[in-house]
């Protein structure tokens, strides 16, 4: 196996820092995750919770659906980690484990495993479903995060009327 490759394997399987790694485009991938915020650990979300918690965030939401047996999804939640602590204050993270919420996932027809969804004000703004490279779901994130401020002040408030 060729030392670069094999750099990429010990760093996705947590056993290099990849701060020794070359950066990645999305500039994130080199951050480590303080071990109190690896504690802290992202919420997890079922049918009683899901809905009134979007709908009570006032900022975007990224959900992670996921399950214990799914492979790429151990692979992809140190970086899902990663953001979560890099976007403290500015979006929220929540999980959804596939197999305790299946009607969440039916509701959003959630198909394959990784799926994440990034909600703002309770409506769905964005999703990427399946495997994705962590660099292009960081980019994913961050670009969504971005077309998020450009909505209207009064995107999703609910009017009476």
């Amino acid at each position: 196996m060729k030392t670069g490759r094999l750099r990429a394997v010990l760093a996705i399987a947590g056993c290099l820092s990849l701060a020794g790694a070359a950066p990645s485009r999305a500039g994130m991938l080199d951050v480590p995750v303080p071990p109190s915020a690896q504690a802290q650990g992202i919420p997890t979300l079922d049918m009683h919770t899901f809905d009134a918690t979007l709908d009570a965030e006032t900022l975007p939401v990224v959900v992670e659906f996921h399950a214990d047996w799914c492979t790429y999804c151990r692979v992809l939640q140190p970086y899902v980690d990663r953001l979560h602590v890099l976007k403290n204050g500015r979006m929220d993270f929540y999980n959804v484990d596939a197999d305790a919420s299946p009607e969440i996932l039916a509701a959003y027809n959630v198909r394959v495993l990784p799926t994440m969804m990034i909600f703002y004000r309770g409506k769905l703004i964005s999703r990427a479903d399946g495997a994705t490279k962590p660099a292009e779901m960081i980019d994913w994130v961050n670009s969504t995060e971005q077309d998020i401020r450009k909505l209207p002040a009064d995107f999703g408030k609910k009017t009476h009327g």
